[in-house]
């Protein structure tokens, strides 16, 4: 089994406690993702578990970056010089003309999309857990 990470607290569950969502959940009682209409869901049209992500497909990409580890659990500030640090290290621009690698580039603008969705909730002060 791979990485994954997962926000505490759920970032919708902080949204409604914000008065700014209003969550669905479905007849066991989890949150539904797509009825909520979740912002991760909004975001990333290819995800499916909503406000995870596969950990170790981006783990080289971070580590390559500034030497952290999705390995360990993240707290806010940690995710913020993280996205920072992909930013600046991988140049993102938005441009894919200049860009020699597309794949590795996707993999970096998928996390830099996926932090940035994540940090702009401004009352959410969790942290990224890492589960394997």
């Amino acid at each position: 089994m791979g990485l994954d990470n997962y926000p505490r607290p759920d970032p919708c569950e902080v949204l409604e406690q914000a008065d700014k969502l209003k969550i669905v959940r479905d007849k066991w009682g989890d949150v539904d993702c797509a009825a909520t209409n979740c912002p991760f869901m909004t975001a990333f049209s290819f995800r499916t578990l909503a406000c995870w992500i596969r950990g170790k497909v981006f783990n080289q990409y971070v580590e390559e970056c500034c030497g952290e580890s999705l390995y360990v659990d993240k707290t806010r500030g940690e995710l913020e010089y993280i996205l920072d640090s992909l930013k600046k290290y991988y140049n993102y621009n938005n441009n894919q003309e200049d860009v020699e690698n597309l794949e590795e580039y996707y993999h970096v603008i998928q996390l830099i999309k996926y932090l940035e969705t994540l940090l702009s909730i401004e009352e959410w002060d969790g942290m990224l857990i890492a589960s394997f």
